[in-house]
């Protein structure tokens, strides 16, 4: 995740956004995965870095099966809240034997901070991907600039009959500035369609889908 924080950031979600930490693509080890039922369960990356691959296929439904492998597959980089996260993470079904898995990392003072996996279920085995999330960020420059993280800080809305997720990240509590975002559902990968920012935490509140429209160019 970019070190860049914007302005709107500062007051409200530094404490959230500074938690969260990039993630790394490194090949999981065989040990460090926990076993669903066999002993000679085994780990390797395929197609990509983020994609990762376990045999047997567990019976355990998604979030338990991620929660349980939480380490090997860098779940929340280390700040997941076991209690929390239990309570308030969701499973969609997107496809015949996958699920879409809505993990909340921890609740901040106001809003939540959130990754997504794709689990599949396959004769071979399972596999779980990491999404990641296009966002932008205020450059020295005044342009905006796009950034990638597998990190969502907010208050998320899944549309399951349109595969769309919606989610609008305060600048503070008061609900006057931050982003609005919506993104679609292609295959194994959310799509930007599009991305509003205010970042004048100025008191007076905005419906977020009438912030200033960033992406697409207006």
């Amino acid at each position: 995740m970019t070190a860049l924080i914007p302005r709107w950031l500062a007051v409200g979600c530094a404490a959230l956004l500074t938690t969260i930490v990039g993630c790394t693509n490194e090949q999981l080890p065989e040990e460090a995965v926990d076993r669903p039922s066999s002993e000679d369960a085994v780990v390797e990356a395929i197609d990509s870095p983020e994609t990762v691959a376990v045999s047997p296929t567990s019976n355990r439904d998604a979030w338990q099966y991620l929660y349980d492998n939480r380490e090997a597959l860098n779940v929340c980089d280390g700040t997941l809240d076991p209690e929390t996260s239990q309570e308030s993470s969701e499973t969609y079904a997107i496809a015949p034997n996958q699920t879409l898995v809505e993990v909340l990392c921890f609740m901040a003072a106001y809003q939540g901070a959130y990754q997504y996996y794709v689990y599949t279920e396959t004769d071979e085995g399972v596999e779980v991907t990491p999404l990641e999330f296009t966002t932008y960020l205020p450059g020295e420059d005044g342009e905006y600039e796009a950034e990638m993280s597998r990190d969502l800080g907010g208050l998320p809305t899944y549309d399951p009959d349109s595969q769309t997720l919606t989610i609008f990240s305060k600048g503070r509590g008061l609900g006057d500035c931050g982003s609005w975002a919506e993104y679609e559902l292609q295959g194994e990968a959310f799509e930007l369609s599009e991305y509003r920012l205010k970042e004048d935490c100025d008191g007076n509140y905005v419906e977020p889908e009438e912030y200033p429209q960033i992406y697409p160019s207006p």
